[in-house]
Formats: C-alpha cells, structure tokens, sequence
C-alpha cells in the first residue's frame, strides 16, 4: 500500500514577459524531471490566471505537485500576488501530460513586466515496511497465545490499523474499545474508532466487543481526532506523515494498546510496531 511522501523541487526558468509567446520550463527533482509547456500568466480584476501543460517525466507518480508564482512590474520590482502565491496540481502521473489552469487571488496593482515560478514542494507514492517487536519479534505482524490469536495490516494509503482476532477459548472474551488507545510514532496517545462507528458519533462512548468462543472478528482502530470536518465534509488522514517527515520515521514504533477480559480478568496486550523501512 502506498502513502505519500515529498521531495523538493528545483524549477529552472528564465522570466516571461508578458506578450511574448508560451514559454516551456525543466524542472529538474531527484527522480526525474517535470516539464512545462505553454505557460501563460495574465491579469485579471481579482488576480492572477496561470495556464499551461505539465508532463511527468519523473520515474514516480505524484499525489500534489505545488508551485509558487514570483510577480514583477516592469521595473523588476517584485509585485505581491495575495494572501495565495501558490497553486498546486493533483494526481501527477508519470508519463502523462496534466492540463494547468489555475487562479491565484489578490489585488495586483499595476502592470505585469515578468513572472517566476518557483518550487512549492510536493508528495509521491512510498512503501512503509514495518514489523511487529513486541510482545512477540515478528514480520508477519501476528501473535498468538493461549487466549488469542492476532493478524495486523495495513489498508490502502495507511488509513488504519487492521487486524483479525480469533478467541482460542471455550468462553466469551470481550474488549472494550473505549480502553482501546493507539500511540503514534511521536509518542502521543489517542482514543480510537473503528469498524461501523459513524464519524459524527467518534467522541460518544462505544459497545465492548465480544467475540464468542471459536470465532474471528475483523475489524481496525484509527483515532478520532484524525477524523475532521473540512469544508462540510468528514475527512480521515493517513497514519503516517508525508515526506519530507516521513523519511525520519525510519527506526521509530507506534503502538496498539488492547485489554481483552478472559474468565473474569484482564489481560492487557500491548502490540508495538517498528517502522522499518520506506521505500521510494
């Protein structure tokens, strides 16, 4: 499964005066380069207007490229843009040619003599590689005693902690998932939901989980506070951080704290994660 991560973009460009013809662009990045063609910049009575082509001629796909737009009167002096002087592009794929028509908005004063474009940042696909160290040093991110057995993974863009739990015994064992917690790899703990909790109830107490004898429930945590409303709509993040933060999680755990009730008593699991790799 993939998350995103970034890299820093070095643009070269010469600057464009307005009236001449499209002008193309290299942007040259560790994996290969980004090309812009066509490019046009032009005045409008709340901004700016940008339009051209991007073609990925990088070896990865691209969640979000961004890019930032310098403005210069005809003097050469700089030219604010607005609160906004960056616009980003969506879904880069390698190899593909990605229309740009974007609006930056501001109150430009005077004539446009020559414009920029800089690197804003950006975020591509990676491969997290992780192992379960604890309490049982594994890589297939399972643990099994006497009462349970656990399988953990990990859904598309990392969105969850997944897991499948069978109950080895002859009785009823139950958790409690408002004493379930996920501590992520900065050491903070958070309350988790899961499977079938509606996001607008995330904050609400929730039932105990009791898994007959014999049987297997499937199921995963993700914490509630990740879980936001955003411009009338409830939106989830991911696990784990895009780059440029992402590579220092390399070595670092996260961990899924679990009390299961067996016969009357608790016994508390604590199942720790080591990030082990990321792939680029």
């Amino acid at each position: 499964m993939k998350a995103l991560l970034g890299s820093t973009l070095l643009l070269l460009c010469a600057p464009f005066l307005l009236g001449e013809e499209p002008q193309d662009f290299t942007i040259t990045v560790a994996n290969g380069t980004f090309d812009l063609h066509n490019v046009r910049v032009s005045k409008t009575g709340n901004g700016v207007n940008i339009e051209g082509e991007l073609l990925n001629n990088t070896a990865v796909d691209w969640g979000m490229v961004q890019f930032r737009v310098l403005l210069y009167d005809r003097q050469g002096q700089p030219m604010p843009v607005g609160p906004m002087d960056t616009f980003p592009v969506f879904g880069v794929k390698k190899g593909v040619t990605t229309k740009v028509k974007e609006r930056l908005y501001g109150k430009v004063k005077g004539d446009i003599g020559k414009f920029e474009i800089t690197s804003g940042g950006g975020s591509y696909t990676a491969d997290y590689v992780f192992s379960l160290v604890k309490p049982l040093a594994n890589a297939a991110l399972a643990y099994e005693d006497e009462f349970i057995t656990i399988t953990f993974s990990f859904p598309p863009e990392y969105k969850q902690l997944a897991f499948s739990l069978k109950n080895r015994t002859e009785n009823p064992v139950k958790f409690e998932w408002d004493q379930v917690s996920y501590v992520d790899p900065e050491g903070k703990s958070h309350k988790v939901i899961h499977q079938g909790v509606r996001f607008i109830e995330k904050d609400r107490p929730q039932p105990a989980a009791l898994i007959p004898p014999g049987a297997i429930i499937e199921d995963f945590a993700y914490p509630s506070d990740s879980v936001q409303m955003i411009g009338g709509s409830w939106v989830t993040g991911m696990l784990f951080p895009y780059a440029p933060k992402a590579a220092e999680l390399k070595g670092k755990t996260f961990s899924l704290f679990m009390p299961v009730e067996v016969n009357g008593a608790t016994k508390n699991y604590n199942f720790v994660f080591m990030i082990d790799d990321i792939k680029m």
